[in-house]
């Protein structure tokens, strides 16, 4: 059985130290980017890396492990070290969630420091093997030399949600057996319309959709990343736990997912869990959500910022709830679909890493 160390999903608070899937063995690491790497400004360059936990990190990738999973820019910084040390060069699986972003920022701030720039180097080894989520997005890869047999698409599913979540997986199975509960949060908030996660939402844009109307909105947020925006429509609940989580998403009405940023990955794992349990989701149209989302068929998208463009949505849903159980159900197929094509791809990209070195 071959043994895949999963190092971005450090944090999953997970009780299980290792899961089975298939041919491999999935083991939790302890390291993130964002664990390694301060900055010493807001200029995301000026970058600090605390050297002590970078030799732990070593010492676990080093430990019997056939491939590392891993985002773009603490592949890019192992990487590094791995070429210019002469260490054995592990086959990666990486997900790229920004387009490079911060692998390109750790490589102005090499060029700076070692005078040498890595990050040509490093997107052309074959030991390489990315996880893309964006079907749209092939062609910037292609174009900076990736080779194409080393792309492989996996946007967000329960197919990943299974290896690198599987709490989450075993919550959504259970929710899909069980009748509705009739205690706790997921009780209050039935039949409402909820807004649930925190990652790039854009909750201001949905404030001014409701304001002035009897629409009600319930938002599920992390206090963390969110402040509660004053609303007599908008009511916010404190982030749940996983399992209250799905539960609370089963019960509603419908989901409303309003994001910022249009070029970073975002919502994916809230759609796609409202996709299995049968909800119709409104969101932002971008590049990530046009990967799970067909306009008024398995979903409903709306224009970036604009308010009044969500408030439409929303009422339509209201107004027509047999088009949102009619959207709803074929969310639920679509996202089967989707399944598939990714365990799929999962499968052969984790064969590829996994053999790499007997090729």
């Amino acid at each position: 059985m071959k043994k895949i160390l999963l190092l971005h999903f450090a944090k999953e608070k997970s009780p299980r130290k290792s899961i089975k899937w298939g041919n491999y063995k999935f083991y939790y690491g302890n390291f993130r980017y964002d664990d390694i790497v301060s900055y010493a400004s807001d200029d995301e360059t000026d970058i600090i890396i605390d050297i002590d936990k970078l030799k732990k990190v070593f010492e676990v990738i080093y430990d019997g492990f056939d491939a590392v999973y891993c985002e773009s820019p603490e592949a890019m910084l192992l990487r590094f070290i791995q070429v210019k040390k002469n260490y054995a060069l592990l086959p990666f699986l990486i997900a790229d969630t920004d387009s490079l972003r911060k692998a390109k920022n750790l490589n102005k701030w090499l060029k700076r420091v070692y005078k040498e720039a890595f990050l040509g180097e490093f997107v052309k080894l074959r030991c390489n093997f990315w996880l893309i989520s964006i079907s749209a997005f092939f062609p910037f890869y292609l174009k900076l030399g990736i080779p194409k047999e080393n792309l492989f698409y996996t946007p967000s599913s329960l197919a990943i949600t299974s290896i690198f979540a599987p709490e989450t997986r075993r919550f959504i199975n259970q929710s899909l057996r069980e009748v509705k509960t009739s205690l706790g949060i997921q009780n209050a908030l039935y039949n409402q319309i909820v807004a649930p996660g925190s990652n790039n939402r854009d909750y201001e844009t949905l404030a001014e959709a409701v304001k002035g109307t009897n629409i009600k909105v319930h938002v599920v947020y992390d206090p963390e990343i969110n402040t509660p925006i004053p609303s007599r429509n908008l009511y916010w609940h404190s982030y749940l736990p996983q399992k209250e989580y799905v539960e609370v998403i089963r019960n509603a009405r419908f989901i409303v997912v309003p994001l910022k940023d249009m070029k970073a990955s975002a919502g994916e794992a809230t759609i796609t869990i409202s996709m299995k349990l049968a909800k119709a989701v409104i969101t932002t149209e971008n590049l990530t959500t046009k990967e799970y989302i067909v306009n008024k068929k398995t979903g409903i998208l709306v224009k970036p910022k604009n308010s009044k463009d969500l408030q439409n949505a929303i009422l339509y849903l209201l107004r027509h709830p047999m088009e949102a159980k009619r959207i709803g159900e074929n969310a639920r197929l679509a996202a089967g679909e989707i399944d598939k094509e990714v365990e799929k791809n999962l499968r052969q990209a984790f064969y590829e890493a996994t053999n790499f070195s007997n090729n």
